[in-house]
């Protein structure tokens, strides 16, 4: 979550307000940060219009050539506070890749108040379904998410929502739009759907609460039957995800610094 930056893009629907506000901050570039330590890096980032989050200053650390250091991780805290960051999840540091597993525990060893149990990430993502209705399914292969329009339904009560009447579970939905018009399908948008209309039954949101960009996506897939998240992906990543075919072998996706293949889920 984040707390400054530009506003939402709005998309308009044929008469009336808009129908859904695009999700901000998307296949940002990583060039003012390029081949920077990772003191270097949170010295470039503190003052920087490109860092609008904990979570983006977090992203961008595998892109450093060396590791963090406990004083680096008060440099960080000093960086929170001066900048309005909220907190992170603890679940963003605890489900990280392997490649990212030392900085998180130099992080986790060592912070005093990076990270926040009531930005707990734990909340239901469920993909909807043709007839509109939550299906059963809360996965998808990446092929899917990167090529296929979905839109994907979220149980969420914000904490700012205490006095709500409405029938059914607070929430919001996303849709995922692969940009097929530019030949760039892989740059796809991700929208905040605002249209109560296109909600599935049983879930409505609070859109005086739930805010575009306020939302920061980290995508997650299967490792070795565990949920990982991949750092440095839709952050740091301008060039969008990309399909490797070497020598015809089984497909890969290269998403911002990692290679995965097709069948893992998201």
């Amino acid at each position: 979550q984040r707390t400054s930056g530009p506003p939402d893009t709005v998309s308009l629907s044929s008469t009336g307000p808009p129908s859904s506000l695009d999700i901000p901050n998307i296949f940002s570039s990583y060039e003012n940060f390029r081949g920077l330590t990772a003191r270097e890096f949170l010295e470039a980032a503190k003052d920087s219009p490109l860092m609008l989050n904990l979570y983006m200053l977090i992203e961008g650390l595998p892109l450093c050539s060396d590791w963090l250091t406990p004083d680096m991780v008060h440099q960080m805290e000093l960086i929170r506070r001066r900048r309005g960051w909220s907190r992170i999840s603890p679940e963003f540091l605890e489900s990280c890749t392997p490649g990212f597993k030392r900085d998180a525990e130099t992080i986790i060893e060592n912070n005093i108040d990076l990270t926040s149990s009531e930005e707990s990430v734990r909340r239901v993502g469920k993909i909807v379904g043709p007839n509109s209705m939550i299906s059963k399914r809360n996965t998808c292969t990446i092929r899917d998410f990167f090529c296929s329009e979905l839109s994907f339904a979220y149980h969420f009560k914000h904490p700012n929502t205490t006095n709500c009447h409405l029938s059914g579970k607070c929430g919001f939905l996303l849709k995922c739009t692969p940009d097929m018009k530019s030949g760039e399908p892989y740059k796809f948008k991700v929208n905040l759907c605002l249209n109560q209309e296109e909600y599935p039954v049983g879930l409505h949101i609070h859109p005086e609460f739930v805010k575009a960009d306020n939302i920061h996506l980290v995508p997650m897939f299967t490792d070795t039957s565990e949920m990982k998240y991949i750092l440095a992906t839709f952050t740091w990543n301008e060039l969008g995800v990309s399909e490797i075919i070497p020598n015809g072998s089984l497909s890969r996706w290269r998403i911002g610094i990692s290679e995965i293949r097709p069948e893992n889920e998201v």
